[in-house]
């Protein structure tokens, strides 16, 4: 099952939720599901894993190696200590230490010229600065979205403040 939502006007994100559903144990969910995100993946789609149910085989946890997972949920019940999806914590968002470093990762990751000139940054270039700091290429494309947004929007208000297309009041 894919669910799939798309924004509206206040809400560009997009995204996709795929559920594996499967009654019988050991018939090839998880690996199925692991399989796919890394195809996703490699077609640069960021992918998150929020909950998977390990039973230690070796195959399903090599499959684990290079997706990022989210911190299960510890609950205890009964005296016993359970592990769940952590609905709050993917909610909430990614920690801004840690976003922070993963930034800086893929920034150290650059040459000189290439961190002076970003407009230089082809395919093969973002495929190296992945693999040097262990993010995909969608993490640095969005990086390098995220610049050129902000290059524009610090180009805007400059001139809104030299007065070519009005100012805001508080640069009177």
């Amino acid at each position: 099952m894919e669910v799939t939502h798309k924004g509206n006007e206040n809400n560009q994100k997009q995204g996709s939720l795929k559920i594996f559903f499967g009654y019988a144990a050991g018939v090839g969910k998880n690996y199925a599901m692991l399989e796919a995100a890394h195809q996703a993946q490699k077609q640069g789609i960021d992918i998150v894993v929020g909950y998977i149910e390990r039973h230690t085989r070796p195959d399903t946890l090599a499959l684990l190696e290079g997706l990022e997972q989210l911190p299960n949920k510890e609950i205890d019940y009964k005296g016993i200590k359970l592990k769940e999806f952590d609905l709050d914590a993917a909610l909430n968002g990614v920690d801004p230490q840690k976003e922070m470093a993963r930034t800086e990762a893929i920034i150290q990751s650059m040459t000189k010229e290439e961190r002076a000139n970003p407009s230089i940054l082809n395919g093969p270039r973002k495929k190296r600065i992945a693999a040097g700091c262990g993010r995909s290429i969608a993490d640095v494309n969005r990086l390098i979205k995220q610049f050129e947004e902000m290059k524009k929007m610090m180009k805007q208000m400059n001139n809104m403040q030299k007065g070519k297309k009005g100012k805001f009041p508080f640069f009177r």
